[in-house]
């Protein structure tokens, strides 16, 4: 199922898009979303059953300009959690930089939402693949 991610408004996207590959940007599991990691703390998932905040760091993030569509497109590794015990319920995925010292000033960059709550059995794996093609892109993968 294919989960496309919306920017927020106020992310350094829009004037720092080089911090995509520099800092340290994370993906992590909610059921709530604004603009700040403070904002959301409360409703990422608990640790247990395979999940662990403040979830998995992006590694090998890349930027490819595509100059024919005037595009930017955003890539990193595959990430995934293997859920244990009696299962995960998640609604956002949330993308934050990290880099920051305190949640309160860790800007969120993007959400992607599903379009209802998704529940991974225990012995399952829940992974999220990046696709730079389109831009922005990922998806859902049970």
């Amino acid at each position: 199922m294919p989960l496309t991610m919306r920017f927020f408004t106020k992310s350094p996207l829009n004037i720092k898009l080089s911090e995509w590959t520099s800092n340290a940007i994370t993906a992590s599991l909610h059921n709530n979303t604004l603009d700040f990691f403070d904002d959301v703390a409360s409703s990422q998932l608990a640790n247990g059953n395979g999940y662990t905040q403040p979830g998995i760091a992006l590694a090998n993030k890349t930027i490819t300009q595509d100059n024919a569509t005037n595009e930017q497109r955003l890539d990193a590794d595959d990430i995934s959690w293997s859920v244990s015990g009696t299962g995960i319920t998640w609604r956002w995925l949330v993308l934050t930089d990290r880099t920051p010292a305190t949640d309160a000033t860790r800007p969120l960059w993007a959400f992607g939402d599903p379009g209802a709550d998704q529940s991974v059995p225990g012995g399952q794996t829940q992974t999220i693949q990046w696709s730079n093609s389109p831009a922005a892109v990922v998806k859902s993968v049970v």
